[in-house]
């Protein structure tokens, strides 16, 4: 194989087996292009998912993602092969309310010897 090809294979074969999937988690790290995309990460105590919602379904959005918030996204897994890195292409995003993690953070500046 070359990195191409293998990138590209592993890219069919996400994109078959995480076509249409739900993910729940807290944002961080969001940005919005100037483009209109908007780019952030999705994650839990365990792990983090890179996300990205294409400006097309961010026009539609009646909110605006911000870090620290719960969200649950649906959309399909894909990688850009440039990077070698998968993430989540998001088509729906509906709030979750407050993430634990930020709630945790926020509680130990108000609380620092608990």
């Amino acid at each position: 194989y070359t990195v191409s090809e293998i990138s590209s294979e592993i890219r069919e074969m996400l994109e078959r087996r995480f076509v249409d999937i739900w993910v729940e988690g807290e944002v961080s790290n969001f940005k919005a292009s100037t483009a209109g995309h908007l780019y952030f990460t999705l994650k839990d105590e365990r792990a983090q998912l890179a996300a990205v919602c294409f400006r097309g379904t961010a026009r539609l959005l009646r909110f605006r993602p911000e870090n620290g918030k719960r969200f649950r996204a649906r959309g399909r897994i894909s990688t850009y092969e440039g990077r070698g890195e998968y993430q989540l292409i998001v088509d729906v995003l509906d709030p979750a309310g407050l993430g634990a993690l930020h709630r945790r953070a926020v509680s130990a500046r108000r609380h620092p010897n608990l």
